[in-house]
């Protein structure tokens, strides 16, 4: 866990991680090659750019919906490029997806999304969406 924390507060070279945690260089290279075989850490690399100096902004789209339709609704939201993030969660809404969206194109994004659901065979109770106009908070960090 010590290392996943070192990785989600940035860049930093094994031998830093191995510094900081009072291991060898070596340690820290066998452990992150199990995280990845495990599929608990990955290879990629991400920067977290702000989105609205890029033109861009977050759809937050909540859907209510039978559990029969789960893997459907999922399906159906897997195919749309745009569409970052899917979570299946308790609470008022089976599904959240993240859709990122160039600003002037919001409303057909979302139009776009609802006609999809729409023509397809996933019933629908409930379809909520939330537009980002700023992000006040982004910590992806798990360490405490």
């Amino acid at each position: 866990m010590k290392i996943i924390c070192h990785f989600c507060q940035g860049f930093k070279s094994y031998q830093d991680i191995a510094d900081d945690l009072d291991v060898s260089r070596n340690t820290v290279y066998r452990r992150v090659n199990r995280l990845r075989d495990e599929n608990i850490l990955r290879e990629e690399v991400h920067a977290l750019p702000d989105l609205s100096e890029l033109g861009l902004t977050t759809i937050i789209i909540g859907l209510s919906l039978n559990m029969n339709n789960l893997e459907k609704a999922i399906d159906l939201f897997n195919k749309e490029s745009n569409v970052k993030a899917i979570w299946e969660t308790y609470g008022k809404h089976d599904l959240i997806s993240i859709i990122i969206s160039e600003k002037e194109k919001v409303g057909e994004n979302i139009r776009n999304i609802k006609k999809k659901f729409q023509e397809s065979e996933v019933k629908v109770k409930d379809f909520d969406v939330s537009t980002a106009i700023s992000c006040e908070k982004l910590d992806l960090n798990i360490s405490k």
